[in-house]
């Protein structure tokens, strides 16, 4: 009885010191970097708020907010490498490819102003209308 109830105490060990080590390596991968920007309609004057933006890495979707009421956004806690931020609202978007290095002088890369690229297709038919 007694060399299973050890068993036990040494399985319980292990585990618990396992998951400890997997804290601390995710700890480790938090970034120092950030990506903020603003979404603008067409015009680029007016914000576009409560638009969907989309982080991706690797064709991986990392994370994702919505812009503000001013039409901004941001992610922190990023590392080094080549990010795609894509913004959405309705059938309009826009994309953008962001590259964070050691060479970036400030930890944090304002992409600036994004106008809407995509615009959705739409047709105007005009005319005479009769009812019968």
């Amino acid at each position: 009885m007694k060399s299973k109830l050890l068993l036990l105490f040494i399985i319980l060990i292990t585990f618990s010191s396992c998951s400890d080590d997997d804290k601390t390596e995710e700890a480790t991968q938090i970034g120092k970097y950030s990506i903020k920007g603003k979404f603008l309609a067409p015009n680029s004057v007016d914000p576009i708020a409560q638009a969907n933006v989309h982080l991706f890495s690797s064709n991986a979707e990392l994370a994702n907010t919505l812009t503000n009421e001013t039409g901004e956004f941001s992610f922190s806690q990023l590392q080094e490498g080549e990010y795609k931020v894509l913004l959405e609202k309705g059938h309009f978007s826009s994309e953008e490819t962001v590259v964070i290095n050691e060479s970036n002088s400030v930890n944090s890369i304002d992409i600036g102003d994004i106008d809407i690229q995509t615009f959705p297709k739409i047709v105007v038919v005009t005319g005479l209308t009769r009812f019968i």
